[in-house]
């Protein structure tokens, strides 16, 4: 067992009881759609987004700590809808993006894996040089990587979701 990754794991299940609390009352008809407080439009990334968008991390996470099932959980056609870059899309016919029940299905089984599989992660695996060279700057090692993609990266878009809730006359996640 691997201190950093447990360490780690810690946080990644915190976020995800959170991000629980915030998809759990999203009805499948809106997750897709951009707020409209007041009949004001608010182009802003959507839950559907959001979901899909975080799809794209564990199995890379997985992949850096040399999980061998890391590619089980790369789902075809979300790099092109979800990576960074891409623009949301207000998807009121639901032609854009995958089904909402979909996303959550896929967004809890991958985060599910690396929590399960960040523990057992050895310390000198998350102390190796970051293989990504257009980041290793910013996140030196495999671990300082691994830890932003599973919890700073996450909350960050989690509070995007937060605010969209709001503007859709919803309550704070509980």
């Amino acid at each position: 067992m691997g201190a950093i990754g447990s360490i780690i794991a810690t946080t990644l299940k915190r976020t995800l009881g959170y991000s629980d609390g915030l998809y759990k009352d999203i009805k499948a008809g809106d997750a897709a759609r951009f707020a409209r407080p007041g009949g004001q439009l608010v182009v802003s990334n959507h839950p559907s987004f959001v979901l899909g968008h975080l799809c794209l991390y564990p199995s890379r996470c997985l992949e850096l700590t040399g999980h061998p099932g890391h590619a089980s959980y790369v789902y075809p056609g979300f790099d092109e809808l979800f990576k960074p870059g891409v623009e949301c899309k207000d998807d009121a016919s639901g032609a854009v993006y995958p089904a909402y029940a979909e996303l959550l299905q896929r967004y809890k089984s991958a985060h599910g894996a690396l929590l399960e599989a960040l523990p057992a992660v050895a310390d000198e695996v998350m102390g190796r040089p970051n293989p990504n060279e257009a980041n290793r700057e910013r996140f030196p090692t495999v671990g300082a990587l691994v830890s932003f993609l599973a919890t700073g990266h996450m909350m960050m878009h989690l509070g995007q979701v937060s605010a969209w809730r709001r503007m859709m006359g919803m309550p704070a996640a509980g």
